[in-house]
């Protein structure tokens, strides 16, 4: 389901105005509660033969080709993962001359999930963020790339005051809400920015004994 929600969107973006190109797509990815065993990769999808650059401002920048069958699965160093409040580089970019579908995912034993990606014409410059509360670790979490240099976003939380921060292309914000759910919050820019909402590991439902990562990347509100 999640993969043909991936190809339908990129389709859709292909057509739609404005931020960064159809053939670009963008995640970041938040802690995962077992650390070090998680097993990340980006699985891409196109032609056969089609070339991809993914790369990131901490310096990863892997060339890849996708197989006969149009598809490559590149493993994502936890290294990348991103933990805290503030601005960060570990947010990663994929670039191909052609349209290109992808999903993201962070898997560890009993603790996995993953996000379709959306190409950069599908982006927007206003999201309501989705996420969760309850659960262990960082807790709630909410990532915004951005696309062009000189972004100027503004992040209103569910709770607490909004924040104002300027980012460069490849640049990410990170806000962990820690218990407090962070579904509510708002992000405004004045270009297309990639949003992602997430927990490190929350319970699903509130009050189980496990908990699971998760982590979604955010339609845009004229989108929905």
């Amino acid at each position: 389901m999640r993969i043909a929600r991936a190809a339908a969107l990129a389709m859709m973006g292909v057509v739609a105005a404005g931020g960064a190109q159809a053939a670009d797509l963008f995640f970041d990815f938040n802690s995962n509660t077992v650390g070090g065993t998680a097993n990340a990769s980006v699985f891409l999808f196109g032609n056969a033969g089609q070339a991809a650059t993914v790369s990131n401002l901490n310096g990863f920048n892997t060339n890849v080709t996708l197989g006969a069958n149009g598809f490559f699965n590149l493993p994502i160093s936890n290294i990348y993962q991103q933990s805290g409040t503030g601005t960060v580089d570990t947010g990663f970019k994929i670039s191909s001359a052609t349209a290109i579908a992808g999903y993201f995912i962070n898997r560890a034993p009993a603790t996995t999930d993953m996000t379709y990606l959306l190409d950069g014409a599908a982006l927007g410059t206003n999201y309501m963020v989705a996420s969760q509360g309850n659960g262990f670790g960082e807790g709630s979490q909410v990532a915004i790339h951005a696309t062009v240099n000189g972004t100027n976003v503004t992040f209103t939380p569910s709770v607490g005051a909004p924040v104002n921060v300027t980012l460069n292309a490849g640049q990410t914000y990170k806000y962990a809400g820690g218990s407090t759910d962070l579904t509510g919050s708002n992000v405004v820019a004045d270009k297309p920015v990639a949003v992602f909402g997430g927990h490190e590991c929350a319970q699903v439902p509130a009050g189980v004994t496990a908990c699971d990562t998760l982590l979604e990347q955010m339609i845009p509100t004229d989108k929905l």
